[in-house]
């Protein structure tokens, strides 16, 4: 995010600017820089007033979206013209270049004033920003990126510091839609940032008072509510977890700023303030002298306590990086449970396999993902236990009815005692096979089936060729990569060819004289073979089966062979209707990537948007982020290449 700020500093290098004449003003000294441009002091020639040029970079004039967000600042501040926000006198260009000349302001930005802060200090800087805040929404204005670094406070004798808002470079204009914000990027400063942001949702005005809630609490403490340092694991404290209240940080703190904080700090929109005049009106109330004692509530009696259910032994066996260990299970539900051990905190989304030991005998091997990790520090804060909350995954109706008779205190079903090895393979896998060898069966060993053969099969191989291609068949359930062994990026064509041979092993059973039942088993495998080669030699179909399922690879080959965007898109439209959970961890890891990205993190950036695509594989913006960002590393490497042989 480029940040234009106007505080004023000794250029630490020659500025081949400096005492250049743009119009009737002459460059005097630089006051700051950013991604856009850089801010000089400039005087006028004749009368030798002062004002500061914001001059964009020589290199972006000839970009046509950059030009328009320069043009749309002055246009956005003229249209509110309130006296806590910077004025801007003129838009100019000379040449090639474009500059707005704005108001020179003599003042300290409030990033460099001394923190925590008094509340009758930091009450009137907060209640201006709702002012200037206030008459930007009013407007249809989004500011987008208010921050301690974008607010100049001037010293004025005897008064509180004067408010000024700077840098409406990246607002938005409410009626103008997206027209200048790619779909999926990231706009704003990632500390400041709310969870819509982070989202690339839709914003409004309460998107600010996050913001400012943010700087609230900064003046609070002197510390941000979420201090992670990487990009991804600052927006999953941001979505996902509560800020610790200021209260909590700073003993003594009046407890209304510590209150109205933390609702402006608020994950949905909608439990936030409405609108900056309300946020004003609570700050005012810091003012009173003394404070108002809390009102005097009648306590209401807690409701008895359900009955609490006995915790369960439950093995995680060693996988995604975890060790195997013995945890407690806790909050047992047909959906999933809480593993609460000590040192026990696997990564969000990380896939586990699990055994539950019933109290009234049996086990129950599961597989699972982790969709709430809580390490120690978050457990003394929220008063619970260390462990992880795990959502069930790819369970089959024996253990849905396992995990209901456990809920009833019952043993668990004899079909479903068996060993924790056994069972669903890892988060990749279907049909307990791994991914590279379907039905236990090499990838290049086809178990004596006759792959070359032409005709019907031997009679000394054709006993075995029904037997494996059945039992194949029962592994398989609905996946066709099973059923007919092939890979998961396999082409059309390899998967025609592939039916055709296994029909052809086929043939022979339904040959004359065949036995009956070998000959309905026969028909019965055909048919099956012919609907999955249907089903994979078709595109559309295609798609829709390997969507859910994360085979990214599949849908990169329906793309390959003949899969419309119109296609791509409508099934995309359907995939996230039917599969939320999968659309909303696509988002949250495709903001993380977009997080990396502008740190110019590429392989972070990479790996989260290939996380995306295996939770969303029908988003055609996130091929399109990967695709970009491939070609930015071999970019790269190809200019360090030159350079070394430079």
């Amino acid at each position: 995010m480029a940040n234009d700020t106007f505080i004023p500093e000794t250029p630490r290098e020659q500025d081949e600017m400096l005492g250049r004449q743009l119009g009737s003003f002459r460059l005097a000294r630089r006051l700051g820089s950013g991604g856009m441009g850089s801010v000089y002091l400039a005087r006028h020639v004749v009368i030798g007033s002062q004002v500061a040029l914001k001059v964009l970079h020589p290199t972006l004039g000839c970009d046509q979206k950059m030009l328009e967000r320069f043009y749309d600042e002055a246009r956005a501040v003229n249209m509110i013209g309130h006296e806590n926000i910077l004025r801007i006198h003129d838009l100019c260009r000379e040449g090639d270049l474009h500059y707005l000349v704005m108001e020179y302001l003599d003042g300290q930005p409030l990033s460099r004033m001394p923190m925590p802060m008094e509340a009758a200090d930091a009450a009137p800087v907060l209640m201006q920003l709702c002012d200037a805040l206030g008459a930007a929404h009013a407007r249809g204005v989004v500011h987008r990126d208010v921050k301690p670094e974008n607010i100049m406070l001037l010293q004025r004798s005897g008064q509180p510091p004067f408010v000024k808002l700077l840098d409406f470079g990246v607002a938005k204009l409410l009626e103008s839609a997206t027209h200048q914000t790619m779909a999926g990027f990231i706009v704003g400063t990632p500390s400041y940032m709310a969870p819509e942001q982070f989202r690339a949702e839709q914003v409004d005005g309460r998107t600010d008072l996050y913001a400012l809630g943010v700087i609230s609490y900064r003046l609070a403490t002197g510390k941000l509510p979420f201090r992670q340092k990487d990009p991804a694991e600052l927006m999953r404290a941001v979505l996902d977890l509560p800020p610790v209240s200021p209260a909590a940080l700073r003993p003594g703190l009046d407890p209304r700023w510590s209150e109205i904080t933390v609702r402006a700090l608020a994950k949905r929109p909608e439990d936030r303030y409405p609108d900056a005049k309300s946020f004003r009106a609570d700050l005012q109330s810091l003012l009173a002298e003394p404070p108002p004692q809390p009102r005097r509530v009648t306590p209401v009696p807690a409701p008895p306590p359900r009955s609490a259910r006995p915790s369960l032994r439950v093995d995680v066996a060693g996988a995604g990086g975890v060790r195997p260990c013995t945890t407690e299970g806790l909050e047992l539900s047909v959906d999933g449970v809480f593993l609460a051990a000590a040192g026990f905190a696997p990564p969000l989304f990380s896939p586990l396999r699990i055994t539950i030991h019933g109290p009234a005998g049996g086990v129950l091997p599961l597989d699972c993902e982790v969709v709430r990790p809580v390490s120690a520090q978050q457990a003394a804060a929220w008063t619970m236990s260390e462990g992880a909350g795990v959502q069930f995954i790819r369970r089959t109706a024996e253990q849905r009815r396992a995990l209901e008779a456990l809920l009833r205190g019952e043993p668990v079903p004899l079909e479903t005692r068996r060993d924790a090895g056994e069972g669903d393979s890892p988060v990749n896998a279907r049909g307990n096979t791994p991914v590279n060898a379907r039905g236990n069966t090499p990838a290049n060993a086809r178990a004596n089936t006759p792959a070359n053969a032409s005709g019907n099969t031997p009679p000394n191989t054709s006993s075995n060729v029904l037997a494996i291609l059945g039992a194949r068949a029962s592994r398989a359930g609905a996946d066709p990569y099973v059923l007919l062994d092939v890979a998961l990026d396999a082409s059309a064509s390899a998967v025609r060819n592939r039916a055709c041979e296994l029909r052809r092993a086929l043939r022979y059973f339904q040959a004359p004289g065949a036995a009956k039942e070998q000959c309905a088993e026969a028909d019965a495998l055909m048919d099956r073979i012919v609907r999955a080669a249907q089903t994979l030699a078709d595109p559309v179909r295609r798609a829709e089966l390997d969507a859910p399922q994360g085979n990214v690879a599949g849908v990169e080959r329906a793309m390959a062979d003949g899969l419309s965007e119109a296609e791509m898109d409508q099934l995309h439209r359907t995939f996230q209707k039917n599969y939320p959970r999968k659309a909303n961890r696509a988002a949250l890891e495709a903001a993380a990537g977009c997080a990396h990205e502008m740190q110019r993190e590429l392989e972070a950036a990479a790996a989260a948007y290939e996380r995306a695509l295996r939770q969303d594989p029908l988003d055609r913006t996130l091929f399109q982020a990967l695709s970009r960002l491939r070609r930015r590393k071999a970019e790269r490497y190809m200019a360090a290449g030159q350079a070394g042989r430079g």
